[in-house]
């Protein structure tokens, strides 16, 4: 479904039917910020915390380390493979590096309610990767935008990465204590639970967009609209660079995961399931593949065509990884 929305952006797009009504494409932000909260909330419902406190360093580590394996990585290829300079691989790598909540989110949902890898946490320390990973990204990605605009790198900006991590769990935290004790008081319909859980993470993103921190959290998927941007004679130029670039990032970045799950509790099989669900591509790259182009970079297009290729390709391969070899790779929890 979501290759084919990419498709329609781009048969529609300015690039070869230009039907899409700029008015649609101005609210893309919105659209994409709405589809990140419903999907963060539906990974907070689902995570066992239990679950993650016997996982601990782990669970901490696939939060950035693996990020930083497949950044590393585009640092090291992109510049030969593409004639990038290395801020610009790592703008790209930015881009790239970050596992999409909505494609695995879903499918981890589905092994911990069918009880596949649970006894050991694999799916919760998935979902619970995935959602920090998104943030850490794009934090990178917003300081090397800065530093190609001359600003610099900003101590502050790495800083709060960190800081940005430990509060937006305190803040959860205390706001779903406070509704777990309202929801025990007065009984209401689990629809109307849902719909003040939501709402109270719509006030709290309108609040952070609102204080203007350095700091901006992942906005989820609008891949109908990133193919809208997508020049489709440029896509067919890269050729077999950009494969290159793809999946050799995707080696480092399971490399990363593996280096996270040294001294675990699992076994091969379960060390290569969670590599593999580890590596979809989709929500990150949706949403900030077209700055760089929008900010007029040299390697604008370079990088928008490149993170469309990771959708296209990782998504649905990530996808077959997951659903066709959980059976076989995890153990079921009766």
């Amino acid at each position: 479904m979501r290759i084919g929305n990419l498709a329609t952006g781009i048969v529609l797009g300015p690039y070869v039917l230009n039907l899409i009504d700029s008015s649609i494409l101005n609210i893309s932000s919105e659209l994409r910020k709405i589809a990140l909260i419903i999907i963060l909330t539906r990974v907070g419902l689902g995570l066992d915390i239990t679950g993650l406190k016997k996982i601990g360093r782990p669970a901490i580590l696939m939060c950035f380390l693996p990020a930083s394996f497949e950044l590393l990585g585009i640092i090291l290829i992109a510049p030969k493979a593409l004639g990038m300079s290395v801020l610009e691989a790592a703008i790209m790598g930015a881009v790239l590096a970050a596992v999409s909540p909505a494609v695995v989110v879903p499918r981890m949902v589905k092994l911990m309610d069918n009880g596949y890898g649970t006894a050991k946490g694999i799916p919760q320390l998935i979902l619970a990767g995935a959602s920090v990973d998104d943030v850490y990204v794009i934090v990178l990605f917003s300081t090397f935008t800065g530093m190609m605009q001359g600003k610099g790198a900003s101590v502050i900006n790495f800083v709060n990465i960190p800081v940005s991590i430990i509060l937006g769990m305190g803040i959860g935290i205390f706001a779903g204590y406070l509704l777990a004790m309202y929801f025990e008081k007065i009984h209401i319909r689990d629809t109307v639970k849902v719909l003040l859980i939501l709402s109270i993470s719509f006030i709290l993103v309108a609040t952070e967009d609102m204080l203007n921190t350095p700091i901006k959290f992942s906005a989820l998927i609008a891949i109908m609209f990133v193919g809208a941007t997508v020049n489709i004679n440029y896509l067919g130029n890269m050729g077999i660079k950009a494969l290159i670039v793809i999946f050799g990032a995707l080696i480092f970045r399971m490399a990363g995961v593996f280096v996270c799950l040294i001294k675990t509790e699992l076994n091969k099989k379960e060390r290569l399931f969670t590599m593999m669900a580890y590596t979809p591509k989709a929500t990150v790259q949706a949403a900030i593949g077209g700055i760089p182009l929008a900010l007029n970079f040299a390697c604008g297009e370079t990088v928008l065509t490149i993170a469309v290729l990771a959708i296209v390709i990782t998504a649905p391969l990530g996808t077959f990884a997951i659903d066709l070899s959980y059976k076989k790779l995890l153990r079921r929890n009766e």
